[in-house]
């Protein structure tokens, strides 16, 4: 048992593309923080191992804890797995964005438009969610937005609602 289950019960996830999980092992998950150069936080690997490459049936909604442009919330489409050259799978996106995102933030999952929701792997900010937004591209902080401390705690606040 996981400790994400209930929430994805709740959530009504389910598995992108083909709606067959993608277990990963131990040796998966080194394989992916050695491609991209760091250690991953323990909440967010137990979470891969079991739920990488999923979207909610309807919408998993946050709320933003600073101030963004865009409104107070936003829902995370699909979160990243690792499922080869799919534009679902995590090390794509993370090549994708490289040179466009700050080097320590690995895009973990993205809105219906795009945006992209980061883990933040290094520093004083290790561990926390942000939102990037890709209308402001800059390779600072200044198009990043606060969503949680930890990836706990943006699981816990993601709230189902019907599309």
């Amino acid at each position: 048992m996981n400790k994400y289950d209930e929430k994805m019960r709740a959530l009504r996830a389910y598995f992108v593309p083909d709606g067959e999980p993608r277990l990963l092992s131990e040796k998966d998950l080194l394989k992916v923080e050695d491609e991209i150069g760091f250690n991953l936080p323990d909440d967010y690997r137990e979470f891969l191992s079991k739920y990488g490459g999923f979207a909610a049936d309807g919408s998993a909604v946050f709320s933003f804890r600073e101030p963004y442009p865009g409104g107070k919330r936003d829902m995370a489409e699909v979160f990243y797995g690792v499922l080869g050259k799919d534009g679902y799978d995590l090390l794509y996106n993370y090549g994708m964005y490289k040179g466009r995102i700050l080097i320590e933030a690995l895009p973990i999952a993205q809105d219906a438009f795009g945006n992209q929701i980061c883990l933040i792997l290094t520093g004083k900010y290790r561990g926390k969610i942000y939102f990037w937004d890709h209308e402001e591209e800059l390779l600072d902080k200044s198009n990043l937005y606060l969503i949680a401390d930890s990836f706990d705690e943006f699981i816990e606040s993601l709230v189902f609602k019907e599309d």
